[in-house]
């Protein structure tokens, strides 16, 4: 019996803390689930979290789950009040025969969010070969380099947008950067979309869309080629998005020891004191190690182009805001060179938003 009420359990307290809970016969918990410790009794060893549970005292009884034991009058129905209502009435914290209890939950095992319903996704038929689309950006004000994300965040949105139009609300991984449940998808599979400065200039006049394995569906591919127009800041200045070429072959890169900033470089960690992971360079040196599987021997601060210094204002994603979705605040940018001891491929942008343009390298010949 107590197997088939712990089957029909859909969430354990309030509604939205829900729960999967079963009956198990061993003297200790079965593979992949660990045992909590009440506040007090838990070994400081790792990041914890504290939750509170409603759990039953010694002299809890049956009658405690539906009335109060001093709640004895009836109402109009002829039955006792209803449990919440009497607590409410009263003013009571908890209800007879119970307590809170603050357990230690390990910071890993904490589950944040509950993933959406898995929306359709239209089958990858029909597909063809593209490294890159390459498009010109054309504004009647020159587009600073502080947009750079936002002006690659607009163009995947718009894409996203006509994919979904096209599809009747079909979803697309390479395109979107999300999963069929609404998580952000890992490993970088999904594409690059990477404004890129005017030559010898300050300003952006090219976007550039990489995309990861060179190949896409053709309903991705119109979906890119569909879009015309984006807008950041002031709408009243559109940017109007020109395709130039779809790039379906491309020559190998040559490996090379010094490679050099293109776009600011976006330390993934915000930078505190005392804590040598959070450094800028240390940060430079994990990230390329990461891509190319080789640790940097110096990591240098350059001029950036057009006589820009070596740290750039840029508008990046904030994550955590509680807004619900990320949005965009003034971040600093590092110009650099990075010196290896030998000749190695760096493939993709380094850091954060790499996605969005932030990060991209070139390689400098010796």
């Amino acid at each position: 019996m107590l197997a088939n009420l712990l089957e029909r359990l859909r969430y354990f307290g309030r509604s939205e803390a829900r729960a999967r809970v079963r009956l198990v016969d061993c003297e200790e918990p079965p593979p992949g689930i660990r045992r909590v410790a009440s506040r007090g009794g838990f070994q400081e060893t790792s990041a914890a979290t504290y939750r509170r549970v409603l759990c039953t005292t010694d002299d809890f009884r049956a009658s405690d789950l539906w009335s109060l034991r001093q709640g004895k009058e009836n109402g109009k129905t002829g039955h006792p009040p209803h449990l919440v209502d009497a607590l409410l009435k009263a003013g009571m914290p908890v209800p007879n025969g119970a307590r809170w209890v603050e357990y230690a939950v390990p910071s890993e095992l904490l589950v944040h969010e509950i993933r959406p319903q898995v929306t359709p996704v239209v089958p990858r038929q029909d597909e063809v070969d593209v490294i890159e689309i390459r498009y010109r950006l054309n504004r009647r004000i020159p587009i600073s380099l502080r947009y750079m994300v936002a002006v690659a965040r607009a163009f995947r949105e718009a894409a996203v947008r006509a994919y979904g139009w096209a599809t009747s609300g079909g979803t697309s991984l390479l395109l979107s950067g999300r999963e069929l449940d609404g998580t952000v998808a890992r490993g970088h599979r999904h594409a690059y979309y990477l404004p890129r400065l005017q030559k010898g200039g300050v300003t952006l006049d090219e976007l550039v869309v990489r995309v990861p394995g060179g190949r896409l569906a053709r309903q991705e591919l119109e979906a890119l080629l569909g879009v015309e127009r984006i807008s950041i800041g002031a709408p009243r200045y559109p940017i109007a998005v020109v395709p130039e070429a779809v790039v379906t072959k491309s020559e190998p890169a040559t490996p090379e020891r010094r490679w050099r900033s293109t776009t600011p470089f976006l330390p993934p960690l915000r930078h505190r004191r005392g804590r040598e992971k959070t450094c800028m360079e240390q940060q430079a040196i994990a990230c390329a190690e990461a891509v190319c599987g080789r640790r940097p021997i110096r990591v240098e601060h350059i001029a950036g182009p057009g006589g820009l210094g070596s740290v750039s204002p840029i508008l990046a994603h904030e994550y955590g805001t509680g807004s619900g979705r990320p949005t965009l605040s003034r971040r600093l940018g590092y110009w650099l060179e990075l010196v290896f001891d030998e000749p190695v491929l760096l493939d993709r942008p380094l850091g954060a938003d790499t996605h969005f343009g932030a990060g991209q390298l070139e390689p400098q010949m010796d």
